[in-house]
């Protein structure tokens, strides 16, 4: 995922300017200079340096000397020196130090150093910095520094504070500290050292060396190409074109960025090597020393991945907000969630990334999505295929007819003011009849299935349209002619005539049947009220319908 950009501390940032007149804050944590190795007011710690003017070097053997630096993961993290020097009296001194940096999380760093005489310890140093302006150093001794056995001095706020064999010091400034100034808060004096010249001088050439061996120990950088950082979420948006809703990024993995940092890196284990070199001299009081020195080395690392992470420095090429970062030439699309568009894509509202050939549709519902211009339907973007309805911003797929607002489905007609109409339904004009109606063709009327259209109109049940504009009981309709009330049709002459009595009805197969009785399909017959004419004769309804 994007990487957050990291905020440094105020103190930490403090500390840079407070230890830069200690001769520590140089581009990479730059070691002292070898020329003296002093820091302030540190006079005593540093003046072995890291020569052998006793005359050390004259009883020993250097086809046994051995300097070795490798830089031990593909991120220039972290570094091992493994060292070893002959002492005039012949034992075999050898040191193995690893300082492990985190630039990709907190910035902490951590320094392991253990140093043996043949096969016995003589010191073991534990040093780590927070990266929120903490420093910690834990030494343990062995039985070759009689005197001390442990000590653990931490430097915070600009303060060193700790114990050695248990015993509490009194509170110093770290910034120009000098060790050999300890005092302890129970007024009594401080442990003798008790190690033999020999061993100082083996110690004053081996932290030298291995000093001398880093110079040789640089980061190898990862072989990758950015590019294979990228890489769009492609996602189908509910029909509409594929969209580009951008991705995250990871400038901290690239090769430009973990350069920057193996810069820091490579700077930090140099700049602690000088300041071992400086503290050797104050054995009893080498954790105090490393601690108000490491301060220095570490607050320089930390403004130097600082720097790396800038917006336009490696580890973040372009900013995206203040969750993440984009790769070089991506643009940010969205600062809230941290999503970045490839190179070449433009951010359309935050919520898609807009190829060259692309327009943005920014308003509307479908603000957001990328378009091909031909495709693009007011604020909508169609299919190639589909057919727009730009005034509506609707796009009617391929088989689909265009109807004013809507799209007709498919098989269906469009019959004008948003009307479709297909099977099983009738298309009559404009109107959509269902499948038993009767069209009225002259004014796109539907008729109901047993109504007739006639005129403008449509007849209503068991009426018939004579002339084909007027609607008459089927009982008078008579040719062209609707007989008046009270009279029948004569079918053989298509003429009208008068029931007997005026209370008469008259039936649709002639002749007339007198009131309170019903006409049947059968001239001449008429049976009374709830009765048919079936078998020869007028029976109740239940008789005749079997």
């Amino acid at each position: 995922m994007s990487r957050g950009k990291r905020h440094f501390p105020w103190l930490a940032i403090m500390s840079i300017a407070l230890l830069a007149g200690g001769g520590y804050f140089i581009t990479a944590c730059t070691p002292p200079d070898s020329g003296d190795g002093q820091m302030d007011g540190s006079d005593d710690m540093n003046s072995n340096g890291s020569s052998n003017d006793d005359g050390m070097s004259d009883g020993m053997d250097d086809s046994s000397d051995d300097s070795t630096c490798m830089q031990s993961d593909d991120e220039g993290n972290e570094f091992e020196t493994d060292v070893s020097t002959m002492s005039a009296q012949g034992k075999m001194l050898t040191m193995n130090r690893k300082v492990i940096t985190t630039p990709d999380m907190n910035d902490g760093l951590r320094v392991e150093t253990e140093i043996m005489s043949d096969g016995a310890l003589v010191m073991r140093i534990i040093t780590t910095d927070d990266g929120m302006g903490k420093v910690n150093v834990d030494v343990e001794y062995g039985d070759e520094v009689p005197g001390v056995d442990t000590a653990n001095i931490v430097v915070e706020n600009g303060m060193i504070n700790g114990t050695i064999d248990g015993r509490d010091i009194n509170e110093m400034e770290a910034d120009g500290a000098d060790a050999s100034n300890t005092s302890f808060a129970d007024g009594m004096p401080a442990p003798q050292d008790g190690a033999s010249d020999d061993l100082k001088n083996a110690l004053n050439d081996l932290f030298a060396k291995a000093d001398t061996a880093g110079d040789d120990c640089e980061a190898t950088l990862p072989d990758m190409d950015d590019a294979d950082s990228n890489g769009a979420k492609m996602a189908k948006v509910l029909g509409l074109p594929p969209q580009d809703s951008g991705h995250d990024s990871d400038p901290e993995a690239t090769a430009g960025c973990i350069g920057c940092w193996a810069g820091c890196s490579t700077g930090a284990a140099a700049c602690i090597a000088g300041v071992s070199v400086a503290c050797v001299a104050s054995l009893v009081f080498y954790a105090v020393c490393e601690a108000a020195a490491v301060a220095g080395c570490a607050a320089a690392y930390i403004g130097c991945v600082a720097g790396c992470n800038a917006t336009g420095a490696p580890c973040c090429p372009v900013s995206c907000g203040s969750v993440a970062c984009c790769l070089n030439e991506e643009t940010c699309l969205n600062a809230q969630i941290g999503l970045c568009c490839d190179v070449g894509k433009t951010p359309c509202v935050g919520e898609n990334c807009c190829a060259a050939t692309e327009t943005c549709i920014n308003s509307g519902p479908n603000a957001g999505i990328c378009c091909e211009p031909e495709q693009i339907c007011g604020n909508t973007c169609c299919d190639a295929t589909d057919t727009c309805i730009e005034d509506a911003n609707l796009c009617c797929p391929e088989g689909q007819a265009p109807c004013d607002d809507k799209c007709c489905g498919e098989g269906e007609e469009c019959l004008g003011d948003g009307v479709c109409c297909g099977p099983p339904n009738i298309s009559c004009g404009t109107s959509c009849c269902d499948e038993l109606a009767n069209c009225n063709e002259a004014t796109d009327t539907c008729c109901g299935f047993n109504q007739a259209p006639c005129g403008t109109g449509c007849c209503a049940v068991a009426e018939v349209c004579i002339g084909g504009n007027s609607c008459c009981p089927e009982a008078r309709a008579c040719g062209n002619i609707c007989c008046p009330e009270g009279n029948f049709c004569q079918d053989d002459t298509l003429t009208c005539d008068a029931c007997p009595n005026a209370t008469d009805t008259p039936c649709n197969v002639g002749g007339c049947c007198p009131a309170g009785m019903t006409c049947q399909d059968v001239e001449g017959v008429c049976c009374m009220q709830g009765e048919l004419f079936c078998d020869g004769a007028c029976r109740p309804l239940g008789e005749c319908i079997q």
